[in-house]
């Protein structure tokens, strides 16, 4: 017993060291209950994403997690990227929940809130007010560009790089604070985490010598040695990325140059200056303007040597450098972005209102008050419109698994499918004219029944339930088989396609050559 006290103890005394809770256990009872606040009201908004259903990507990396319990090398195998992380949650949300979405949702919601919290505590380090930390964290924990890795189960990865990145800016040791074991443990952990999440992560190093040079504030050569060290693992990452990758390169990295754009693009839509283009990147003068505040501002923190806005700078900024040639920016791009522009923001804010007295002082802090709350309301608007959005969407997915579900007595289960869309409907694009929220950016599978989910997801969830089988992609020396069926996907249902070809690769070309979209699917190992 006495161990396990000392042990709990010498835990308790490393968590205070961290300057961040340091900093908001001042006066504590004021700081948990503007935190517990914040949480509630985050909550109470995000709460209709809780019965959303599965949707697109998710069922595909529910597959995968759900292989990975029989296989567990797919525990680190690729999926639409080096994203394991994903497949280690989802394969835990699996045994927990099964098939049922909201288990799965409301993980989701827990890291998102689990942010939030690491977020207050880090603007603890810069000694700012609890009212300052709650207006911050509840803009960026309820805004419409913060949304997408809250509500949409396959996109939690761009939950857990943040977590890791706010729990190592928590942990850096302050200007006179030295690195010892327990620091050293947390930050070799969370930057080995960090690998598993999502390509971004690559940005480690540049994350490390602003955290040295903000945070500890050491001598810009020992920083840049530092970084040097942090980058050895990125480059080797990236030698093999680059060697094997595991997605189009060609595809996803085709916006070229003008691509960059999207980073002013993006302060303007922070600023209310504009609206979000997720296919187009704008650079007109509301860009050419953001570019003057964000430079001044960079600028600004550095001469005044603003540790918040140094951070902030790194916050908005490197997360966008691994993706700069991406002709498409989704609200997942812009979930970290918003953090540090928020960081930026305050920080300059901050030092207005300082230089400022007297009524002149009290008259800004009116003023700043009344551009929150107008920013509040019309984030709670903009996420009105996205949760209807977000049921429209699980509305179609969930008219599919309809049909899919009744067909099941009829689909054999122990051949080879050849998988046949006849439709030729797409309900995204008619999602996406008539968005209620923020512009969205839907994906289209056109091989698949409406666009909408994956054929070897789509039969591997709906048969879960009762007992499988899984179903995979058939590699082509797979399909001369006579042993197939024929499955066709028509307007409002599934139906088994009568056919004399001798084997599934003679069958699939003959709806081929009528310009149809076909699969081939097996049963599971």
């Amino acid at each position: 017993m006495d161990r396990i006290l000392t042990v709990v103890w010498k835990v308790k005394k490393f968590i205070l060291s961290f300057p961040g809770l340091i900093a908001s256990t001042k006066d504590r009872s004021r700081s948990w209950l503007g935190l517990m606040s914040v949480l509630l009201i985050t909550i109470y908004v995000h709460a209709p994403s809780l019965y959303l259903g599965f949707t697109g990507d998710d069922f595909q990396w529910w597959q995968q997690a759900r292989m990975a319990l029989d296989k567990p090398s797919l525990l680190l195998a690729p999926g639409g990227g080096y994203r394991p992380v994903n497949t280690w949650t989802l394969s835990l949300n699996h045994l927990l929940f099964g098939t049922k979405p909201l288990g799965y949702h409301a993980t989701n919601l827990f890291l998102h809130l689990l942010c939030g919290v690491l977020f207050w505590f880090l603007l603890g380090r810069f000694s700012l007010s609890v009212q300052v930390r709650w207006i911050v964290v509840i803009l960026w924990l309820c805004s419409p560009y913060s949304l997408e890795p809250a509500q949409i189960v396959n996109t939690r990865y761009d939950l857990i790089l943040p977590l890791c990145w706010l729990a190592l800016a928590l942990i850096w040791p302050g200007p006179r604070e030295s690195w010892n074991r327990g620091r050293l443990a947390g930050v070799i952990v969370l930057a080995g985490l960090t690998l598993f999440t999502v390509e971004t992560w690559v940005v480690l190093p540049a994350f490390v010598l602003c955290f040295d040079l903000c945070l500890s504030q050491i001598h810009l050569r020992r920083a840049l040695l530092h970084t040097l060290w942090a980058g050895i693992a990125p480059l080797m990452y990236l030698f093999i990325y680059f060697l094997h990758p595991p997605i189009d390169r060609s595809i996803y990295y085709a916006g070229g140059l003008k691509a960059a754009a999207k980073v002013p693009h993006a302060w303007a839509v922070f600023s209310n200056l504009t609206f979000l283009h997720p296919l187009e990147f704008p650079f007109g003068s509301r860009e050419v303007l953001s570019l003057l505040m964000m430079g001044s501002l960079a600028w600004f923190g550095w001469r005044r040597s603003q540790p918040l806005m140094g951070i902030g700078f790194a916050f908005f900024l490197l997360p966008f450098l691994p993706i700069l040639p991406v002709g498409f920016m989704t609200t997942r791009y812009t979930s970290i972005p918003l953090m540090g522009f928020l960081m930026m923001v305050c920080a300059g804010v901050r030092e207005l209102l300082l230089s400022l007295k007297g009524w002149q002082q009290r008259v800004a802090k009116v003023l700043v008050g009344a551009v929150v709350l107008l920013e509040f309301i019309a984030n709670l608007a903009g996420l009105q419109g996205d949760m209807i959005d977000a049921q429209r969407y699980t509305d179609l997915h969930t008219r599919l698994l309809t049909e899919a579900q009744a067909f099941l007595p009829s689909l054999p289960r122990d051949r080879l499918i050849v998988a046949v869309r006849l439709e030729n409907e797409n309900p995204l694009f008619e999602l996406a004219l008539d968005s209620k929220g923020i512009p969205k950016l839907y994906y289209p599978r056109h091989l698949d029944p409406y666009g909408l989910i994956d054929w070897a997801a789509l039969l591997s969830y709906v048969l879960e339930p009762v007992g499988g089988p899984l179903y995979g992609i058939a590699p082509l020396d797979e399909t001369k088989t006579p042993n197939y069926t024929v499955v066709g996907h028509i307007q409002g249902g599934f139906v088994i396609l009568p056919t004399d070809a001798p084997t599934a690769y003679d069958a699939a070309l003959i709806w081929q050559n009528q310009h149809r979209y076909v699969r081939f699917l097996k049963p599971w190992p």
